[in-house]
C-alpha cells in the first residue's frame, strides 16, 4: 500500500529585526542589503529593518545618505501615507537621474555592444498629462488617488507633484461630486485622464450607461461643465463631446481616441520627436513601426516619405483622418506587427527605421529586422529589460552611435530610451 504525501502547509518565514548595510539599489528602486530589498533606503545608509524572506520593513535609519532628502509630498511612503504612484521621492531628482544613468548602462552593456555617453533629460514636476485615478465609496465619502504600495487601498490625495494641475483639479472636482454621478451601488470606479490641446479628456471606467438614470445623466453633464471637460466616455465609448480632444503633434492636429496613448508629458514628446528626425535625417523612406498616432511618423513625414504601421485600430484611423487630404507622403496601415512583422523583403525597401513598441517589445519585428540591412535604425522604449532583449538581435551587424535617457516618470524607476544604431557591413 502507497502512502499518500503529507500535506505540510508551508510555514511563512519569520520576521527578525536587524541592522542592514545598503550597498545598492535594485530595478524598482529598493535598497538592497545583500538579497533583502529594504524600500526607502539608499546606498551607504545602516539601517535597522524587519526582515522577512527577501523584504524588509524600515524601521529606523542609523546612517543617512548624503542623497536623501525630505520627501517632497505628503503621501510618499514613510513617513507619509505610503502612496504606491511613486517610489524615490527620499532621493533628490539629480541622484534619481545619476542612478537611473548607471542601471542604463550597466543593463545595455550586456549585449556587448559599445555604447556611447547617454545624453539626459529631465521634465519638470507637474508635467504629467495623463493619470488614471481610483475613487472608492468609503463609509460615507468617496475618496479619489493612487493606490497604497503592494495593496489595494486608495490613499485619499491632497496634492500630487507628478501630474499637471489642471488634471488633478478636474480629479478632485469628480471626487466632490461623485454622490450624483455614481448610481447607489457603485462601490469603484477608475478615471483616466488626458490633458488635450482643447481641454482634459476623461474616460470613466466601471459604469455601465445602461443603468444610468435621466438624474445622473444629467448630473455628468453638469459635471463635465463644471470641470470644463472636452470630452467624456464610459469605458471608451462616447458618452459627451463638447468639443474635439485634439492634440497637436507637430503641424498637425489629431482626435485623440478614448484613452489613447499619449507620450506622458509634452516637454519629453518633443525632445523626442528631434532626436528621431535628427537620427533618420539622411533617410529617404523611413518606416515607422509601432506608430501610434504619427508621435514620429508626422514630423519626419514633412521631408521624406514614410509608411507608418500599428496594430491599434483607432489609433491609424486617427493618423489617417489627420493627414487626409494634406498630400503629404504618409501612408499610414494597420499591422499586427507581434503577428505580422514586416519581413527582410519588405524591409528591403526603406532605408531608415524607428520603433516605439509597447513595453514588450518587439521581438518578432526584431529578428526580421536582424537579417535587413537597413542603414539607420532608431530605437525607442519605456522598458530598458525589453530593450535590452531586443537590441542584441542587432549588436552583430549594427553599432550604437547615439544614446538618450529621457526621465518623464519622476520619482519612480521609469525611464524613456532612445538608441540610434548605423548598419555597418
Amino acid at each position: 500500500m502507497s502512502r499518500r504525501p503529507s500535506k505540510r502547509r508551508k510555514q511563512k518565514s519569520l520576521a527578525a529585526e536587524m541592522s542592514l548595510w545598503i550597498d545598492r539599489l535594485n530595478a524598482s528602486g529598493k535598497g538592497m542589503a545583500g538579497d533583502v530589498a529594504v524600500p526607502f533606503t539608499l546606498p551607504g545608509e545602516e539601517v535597522r529593518a524587519r526582515v522577512s524572506g527577501n523584504e524588509g520593513q524600515l524601521l529606523s535609519i542609523e546612517t543617512v545618505s548624503s542623497k536623501r532628502i525630505a520627501p517632497p509630498c505628503p503621501h510618499f511612503g514613510q513617513p507619509g501615507d505610503n502612496c504606491g504612484g511613486c517610489q524615490t521621492q527620499h532621493m533628490d531628482l539629480a541622484a534619481s537621474l545619476k542612478w537611473k544613468e548607471e542601471r542604463l548602462l550597466a543593463t545595455l552593456s550586456r549585449m556587448g555592444m559599445a555604447l556611447p555617453k547617454p545624453t539626459l533629460y529631465q521634465v519638470q514636476p507637474r508635467t504629467r498629462r495623463r493619470a488614471k485615478f481610483a475613487l472608492a465609496l468609503k463609509g460615507q465619502q468617496w475618496v479619489m488617488g493612487f493606490r497604497e504600495r503592494r495593496s489595494h487601498r486608495i490613499i485619499p490625495l491632497r496634492e500630487c507633484l507628478v501630474v499637471h494641475p489642471d488634471i488633478f483639479s478636474s480629479a478632485v472636482q469628480l471626487r466632490e461630486a461623485a454622490f450624483s454621478l455614481f448610481p447607489e451601488g457603485t462601490k469603484e470606479v477608475e478615471a483616466f485622464f488626458t490633458l488635450t490641446d482643447g481641454g482634459v479628456d476623461l474616460d470613466l471606467q466601471g459604469l455601465d450607461e445602461a443603468n444610468l438614470d435621466l438624474s445622473t445623466r444629467e448630473a455628468l453633464a453638469d459635471y463635465s461643465v463644471q470641470a470644463d471637460l472636452c470630452r467624456l466616455t464610459l469605458n471608451g465609448e462616447p458618452f459627451i463631446l463638447r468639443w474635439p480632444p485634439n492634440v497637436q503633434i507637430d503641424d498637425l492636429s489629431i482626435s485623440l481616441p478614448p484613452s489613447g496613448f499619449l507620450q506622458a508629458t509634452r516637454s519629453a514628446q518633443n525632445f523626442l520627436q528631434q532626436i528621431v528626425y535628427t537620427g533618420l535625417a539622411d533617410a529617404r523612406h523611413i518606416a515607422d513601426l509601432f506608430c501610434g498616432l504619427g508621435t514620429f511618423a508626422i514630423p519626419l513625414s514633412k521631408n521624406t516619405q514614410v509608411q507608418a504601421f500599428d496594430g491599434e485600430v483607432r489609433a491609424i484611423t486617427a493618423l489617417q483622418k489627420a493627414v487626409g487630404s494634406t498630400g503629404r507622403p504618409l501612408l499610414a496601415s494597420k499591422r499586427d506587427l507581434f503577428q505580422r512583422p514586416l519581413l527582410p523583403d519588405e524591409l528591403a525597401t526603406f532605408d531608415g527605421a524607428v520603433l516605439d513598441p509597447p513595453r514588450a517589445g518587439a521581438k518578432a519585428q526584431m529578428e526580421a529586422l536582424s537579417q535587413s540591412s537597413i542603414p539607420t535604425i532608431v530605437m525607442v522604449s519605456c522598458n530598458l529589460a525589453t530593450l535590452a532583449r531586443d537590441l542584441k538581435f542587432l549588436s552583430d551587424r549594427y553599432h550604437m552611435t547615439d544614446l538618450y535617457l529621457v526621465d518623464q516618470f519622476l520619482w519612480s524607476p521609469h525611464i524613456e530610451i532612445v538608441a540610434v544604431l548605423k548598419y555597418q557591413p
